[in-house]
């Protein structure tokens, strides 16, 4: 699929990804503006902002209060981790999912390379139809997610070292396995998310080290891996 095909998500997305990024380090029941302000602020239709608004309120990010000193208001949101672009609400132990992320952040430079060394033309083909599989699902958050994991699985798949091997798998799936939802995130965000991970393929692919050290960097800074956002360790 190409990706210059791809319609991007809508405004009312990325009006609510922008909300969303400003409201991070505020205190709960932090007044942002009325509808009306909130319109103009962001150069959008009343029923563009709103949509964004019913987003930003099923992920637990605002409130919204009638009356003189009413508006949208920040809100105490439920725990989210931040996977590369991808902020993911989490099931069970915050602390134990974040930890997770961050000992396979550490191992995933070893991988790649492991990985690299030892590949054969069907690894490389696995990794092939990973891809396709993230290009499929670039329009569907949750469902983008998951193929994303796939990838990574591909790549465990081809690490000839078994402690290696079962401990990124491992880590791999009890984040999986914790992940309850996904907070949406542009087109151009995830197609951003699949050029890291075609950089990735072609590193191992040529075998070459270093190509794999700066694909292994590409990939830990997009986004920022394993950064946790302040409030969830804290509740």
């Amino acid at each position: 699929m190409s990706l210059e095909l791809v319609v991007s998500r809508s405004l009312a997305a990325e009006v609510a990804d922008r909300i969303a990024r400003r409201i991070e380090g505020l205190e709960p029941h932090t007044r942002l503006g009325t509808k009306g302000e909130l319109r103009k602020q962001y150069g959008v239709a009343a029923a563009t902002l709103n949509e964004a608004l019913q987003v930003l309120q099923a992920d637990g990010l605002v409130t919204m209060k009638t009356g003189p000193n009413g508006g949208v208001f920040s809100a105490q949101p439920d725990p989210f981790l931040r996977i590369g672009q991808a902020m993911v609400k989490i099931r069970g132990d915050a602390t134990t999912v974040a930890d997770a992320i961050a000992v396979r952040e550490a191992l995933e430079p070893l991988a790649v390379l492991d990985a690299s060394q030892h590949r054969t033309q069907s690894d490389l083909e696995r990794l092939a139809q990973a891809m396709d599989g993230m290009h499929r699902t670039i329009r569907e958050d949750l469902a983008f997610a998951h193929a994303t994991w796939d990838f990574h699985r591909g790549i465990y798949a081809s690490v000839r070292n078994e402690i290696l091997k079962s401990t990124t798998l491992g880590l791999l799936e009890l984040i999986a396995n914790n992940v309850d939802s996904v907070r949406a995130k542009t087109v151009a965000q995830k197609i951003e998310r699949i050029r890291v991970h075609q950089a990735l393929v072609d590193a191992i692919e040529s075998q070459d080290p270093r190509a794999c050290a700066a694909a292994s960097v590409g990939h830990a800074n997009e986004g920022g891996h394993a950064e946790v956002i302040a409030h969830l360790l804290a509740t």
